[in-house]
């Protein structure tokens, strides 16, 4: 029982907290920049390193002035992982991402909450898929998707977005290791919400 009141308390600081990110839409005036959306690009490598792929994925933005994208966040393990296991773990952390996504196109807490749980379960399959691999963001700018490149763009906000991403990473693992998985799931989750936050809003 102490387990389901604990991550009670830690959903609805969630749904507190993406309501928050909520407002923040809001907040921002619409433009003639205005996009529906942008798109996040992890890259995919072969065994030298090398980018060979990518897993896309859409970001609704407020404000998206050319070239609005692709962005790239290239994630690197602390060792080379199989091909297959890199794409199942950017797939499942794909998936988590796109859930909070939609939940940020959500106004009720009981569909946020829904949405956020499912965002969770992908972010543990994530990390659980990567185990004891250590996952840190290298360069993050611009995806040249024909050249198999990330052109380096140094945008405060892209950068911020990167580094929640790897902390999400780190915090799920974290959760998986431990005994009980709170206080890190809640802080895994609150990263990855900020990861989408300075995304969609660029800032």
């Amino acid at each position: 029982m102490r387990t389901r009141r604990t991550r009670s308390r830690a959903v609805r600081a969630l749904v507190t907290l993406m309501l928050g990110l909520l407002a923040a839409f809001v907040a921002i005036p619409a433009t003639p920049a205005a996009a529906s959306g942008g798109q996040l690009c992890l890259p995919l490598h072969n065994a030298n390193g090398q980018i060979v792929d990518w897993v896309c994925i859409p970001i609704e933005v407020a404000v998206c002035p050319p070239p609005c994208g692709p962005w790239a966040i290239d994630l690197r393990g602390d060792i080379v992982l199989p091909v297959e296991l890199e794409i199942s773990y950017l797939d499942a952390l794909s998936n988590g991402l796109q859930l909070v996504g939609a939940a940020a196109g959500e106004r009720d807490p009981a569909v946020v909450n829904r949405l956020l749980g499912q965002a969770e379960e992908q972010f543990l399959t994530s990390a659980r898929i990567l185990g004891d691999t250590r996952v840190e963001p290298g360069d993050m700018g611009l995806a040249d998707l024909r050249a198999n490149v990330v052109r380096p763009d140094p945008d405060p906000w892209l950068i911020a977005a990167g580094t929640d991403v790897g902390n999400g990473i780190w915090q799920m693992q974290a959760a998986l290791a431990g005994p009980t998985p709170n206080p890190w799931t809640e802080a895994s989750m609150s990263s990855f919400l900020s990861a989408y936050q300075h995304l969609a809003t660029q800032a």
